[in-house]
Formats: structure tokens, C-alpha cells, sequence
């Protein structure tokens, strides 16, 4: 009897052990599901500095192990409006997987780095992202091989230089609602176009109100250091030749603030300017500073002196913008 309930007592513990095994084994872990994904970019246009954005139109592909895998309703172009999705294809590739492509055209978000403008290289960032599961359960593989850009494409004013295509994992501080009170990641596939301005030309057409300005403190500053051309020319018209860079300047420095965006740190542009009208500057103190020494009686020679000290300084500093301006046209 006591045998009998030993080996029932036995049975009871082997149970419960197993049970309690069986609840605490963790769940099996679910496989991460990797979509391979291309693009090709057909058109780059209305490059726009000001509104901080860039238009293009490109394909995409995707190959996937799901049939039902629809990616434009599970993918996010990550700074894009306007999304316009044309000719939707779907395929069986030799490997067994699952081909869908479609042409997208899309305006899309772009930071611009404008510190060596117009001698400035832009890469244009094309970011895809899984806006369905997390990097947990859903990753991107670039394909690499097949992706291109169209090299005839016609950008007036920019040379094409390339594409790399990458993937990444973005992490954002929130869960999304789901409850987990950490972070979430996603991800992310990036094709980067690199871009190269044509600055040379453009240098000398977006600057010229600056190069006006500099000519005609120039002048300025030379009729200054010589007596007979401050005898020739009056008291107003030297002036009014330093109204004349100052309004140059002035209306060349309106049009580069519309046409570029802020920017937190020191630039070309900005450079150009500040020596634009710092050269006023010294020009109109040269330009009064020469009549009040010449009604105070001094001497010819000393007010020649005066005017061509702050003429060295002009041409000083017009040399070292010149050989500043050269070495940023070959970074």
C-alpha cells in the first residue's frame, strides 16, 4: 500500500515538474524576414536651395519570399510629399522569390551644405523605411548590383558624380504607443547621389553686385592716394562712387540671401560679403579721412600716406580673398 502510494507520489512530482518546465521555456524567437530592395533613379530636377527640398523620379524593386508582400503600403520615404506611385509590376524570379517594382515620384526633404558655395558637393539622400515591423523582424538588403542613376540625366549647372546605396537602423526615442516604454527601430535603406557644382561660372555670375562694389572701391581708394586725382575729382564724387559699391553690394546681398539657406556656420558667401563691405567701409573712412587731414592744412605727401596705407590694406586683403576663393575651387 505504502508502495503504491510512493509511486503515485512520484508520478504527481514528474508531472508538476514537467509542467512547470514546459511554462517556463521561453516562446521560440521569430525569424527576422529580409526583403531585398533596389532602385534605379530616372530624373533629378528643381534642385531648390531656399524651400530646402529636391524633386526625382525613381524605380523601386523589391524581392521578397512573401507573395502578399504589398511594400507600397509598408514603406515610408522618409522626408517625402507629394508621392505619386505609377506602373506596378509583380514577377516569380527563377529563385523562387517574389519580384514587385513601381515608379515613384516623389518632392522630397534635403539639408543643404552651402559653406563652399558655389564650389559646394550636395549628396542627395533617398532614404526607404519599413513603416510596418520593427528592425527585429523586418530588415532591408540593398541591392547593390542592379541599383543605378540615369546617366543622362540633364542637371543644369551640377555634374553627376556617383550613387552608393546602404542600410542603416533608426532608432526613435518613443514606442509608438505599443506599451513597451522604450525604443523603437526600423530599417532603412539609403541610396546617396553625389553632386558637384559647376561653381567656376557661377562664381562669377552670382557675385557679380560684389565684384562691382570692389571695383569701385578700388577705384576710390586710388584717386585717394593721388593729390591730382583728389584735385580733379570733388569731394562728392568720390563719395558718390562709394554710394555706388555700397549699393552693389547691398543688391548683390539680397539676392544670395534669397536664393541660399542659413546656415549655423561660417561660409564662402558670407566671406565675400563681409569683405565687400568691410572694403566700403575703409574706403568711405579713406575718402573722409584724406579731406578733413587736407582742410587741417597737412601736407600733400602725409594725406598721400594716409590714402595709400588704407590702399595696401584693400589690396592685401582682395589677395587673400583671390587665393582663398582659388583653393576652395579645388577642394
Amino acid at each position: 500500500m505504502r508502495a503504491v502510494r510512493y509511486g503515485e507520489g512520484v508520478v504527481m512530482m514528474l508531472i508538476a515538474l514537467a509542467a512547470f518546465c514546459g511554462h517556463g521555456q521561453a516562446a521560440p524567437v521569430q525569424d527576422q524576414r529580409t526583403v531585398e530592395i533596389g532602385v534605379f533613379i530616372s530624373n533629378i530636377y528643381e534642385i531648390n536651395f531656399t524651400a530646402g527640398t529636391y524633386k526625382a523620379s525613381f524605380w523601386l524593386w523589391f524581392k521578397s519570399n512573401d507573395e502578399k508582400y504589398e511594400p507600397e503600403k509598408y514603406i515610408e520615404i522618409v522626408g517625402g510629399r507629394d508621392i505619386k506611385i505609377d506602373a506596378i509590376a509583380t514577377d516569380r524570379l527563377s529563385d523562387g522569390r517574389f519580384y514587385r517594382s513601381a515608379k515613384y515620384t516623389a518632392t522630397i526633404n534635403q539639408t543643404w551644405d552651402v559653406r563652399w558655395f558655389p564650389f559646394d558637393t550636395q549628396n542627395l539622400n533617398l532614404i526607404i523605411e519599413s513603416s510596418s515591423d520593427d528592425a527585429s523582424k523586418f530588415r532591408f538588403v540593398p541591392d547593390a548590383k542592379s541599383s543605378r542613376f540615369d546617366k543622362n540625366i540633364a542637371l543644369p549647372g551640377w555634374t553627376l558624380r556617383g550613387m552608393t546605396v546602404s542600410e542603416s537602423t533608426s532608432v526613435y526615442q518613443s514606442d509608438f504607443g505599443y506599451g513597451d516604454d522604450g525604443e523603437s527601430a526600423y530599417s532603412r535603406f539609403t541610396a546617396t547621389v553625389t553632386l558637384d557644382h559647376a561653381g567656376r561660372r557661377l562664381f562669377s555670375t552670382a557675385f557679380l553686385g560684389f565684384f562691382v562694389s570692389d571695383i569701385l572701391t578700388g577705384v576710390t581708394l586710388m584717386v585717394e592716394s593721388f593729390e591730382v586725382t583728389r584735385l580733379a575729382i570733388p569731394l562728392l564724387g568720390r563719395l558718390n562712387m562709394v554710394v555706388g559699391a555700397l549699393f552693389g553690394a547691398v543688391g548683390n546681398k539680397y539676392i544670395e540671401d534669397n536664393s541660399l539657406p542659413p546656415m549655423p556656420t561660417f561660409s564662402l558667401p558670407d566671406l565675400v560679403q563681409i569683405s565687400a563691405f568691410s572694403a566700403i567701409a575703409v574706403a568711405l573712412c579713406t575718402v573722409i579721412g584724406t579731406e578733413t587731414l587736407v582742410r587741417l592744412g597737412y601736407q600733400s605727401a602725409t594725406v598721400t600716406a594716409f590714402a595709400r596705407t588704407s590702399l595696401g590694406l584693400y589690396i592685401v586683403s582682395q589677395l587673400g580673398l583671390g587665393a582663398y576663393i582659388l583653393e576652395s575651387g579645388r577642394k
